[in-house]
């Protein structure tokens, strides 16, 4: 007689593949626990007799309590208990302060361009956290090491005003609104509620801008791509010319012998 195997397979999630990470390294997946920090227990205990006052409901409401009625208890020269022992977990989770313990360090700021004439910083931001927590209506604020504003998204500037969550990526714009030299270390913030009127500052990061990066931008020269007349053909001749650069930036040239 043939022997028939049945071999099944049970799916499972190898360790380290939770749905919703291990924010607390606990060894256990937050989705499974759900708490995101440490489980304080705080189990209380009693005699039951304590309820008896209150009368059945609530005697019975507690686990591990009964009402219990005596021989005669429902009528007069009997008695009624509330018996046994209750057990009350008023256990709760401390919960991780994500912002500034967890989620910033999963926050990169760089910085794309300083740009001196146009008054403003441009940076890109990038979230690598997985988690759905969201800072509600952040921007950025740049500060100098002293502790003086130096740059801040506004309104006008900022693509998004409602906040920045998880796995996004970002282009953002702070407006210049002091003075400041070259090299320059600060502290750029990341502040809930900038654009809600009442800022709450929630991760902060070093932020350099180094005397180079002007350097190269005064290097860069413009270059002449066209020569035209003001009939819009091309020119060579010693008279009126409009140069074309580059840049997009057009100048007047009267060129006399």
């Amino acid at each position: 007689m043939k022997k028939l195997v049945i071999l099944i397979i049970i799916p499972f999630l190898s360790f380290g593949q939770c749905v919703e990470g291990d924010l607390d390294n606990d060894g256990i997946c937050d989705e499974i626990d759900n708490c995101v920090g440490t489980w304080i227990a705080n189990i209380t205990t009693g005699n039951c007799n304590q309820f008896t006052s209150e009368g059945a409901d609530f005697c019975n409401s507690y686990s591990g309590c009964e009402w219990t009625y005596s021989w005669g208890g429902w009528v007069t020269g009997g008695s009624s208990d509330c018996l046994g022992t209750y057990e009350v977990d008023n256990g709760y989770c401390d919960e991780l302060d994500l912002n500034t313990t967890v989620l910033c360090d999963s926050i990169f700021v760089s910085l794309i361009e300083y740009n001196e004439v146009g008054g403003y910083i441009e940076i890109e931001v990038s979230t690598e956290f997985l988690t759905s927590y969201s800072y509600p209506y952040a921007g950025f604020l740049l500060t100098n090491s002293q502790g003086d504003t130096i740059a801040s998204e506004t309104l006008g500037t900022a693509g998004n005003v409602y906040g920045l969550s998880g796995g996004m990526l970002e282009t953002r714009m702070l407006q210049i609104t002091n003075e400041f030299s070259l090299p320059f270390n600060g502290v750029i913030y990341l502040v809930n509620f900038l654009f809600a009127g009442s800022p709450e500052l929630a991760c902060s990061w070093a932020f350099e801008i180094s005397e180079n990066l002007l350097m190269t931008e005064t290097l860069k020269q413009k270059k002449i791509i066209k020569t035209i007349d003001v009939l819009g053909k091309n020119t060579n001749k010693i008279n009126f010319q409009l140069h074309i650069y580059d840049d997009g930036s057009i100048e007047k040239k009267y060129l006399i012998k």
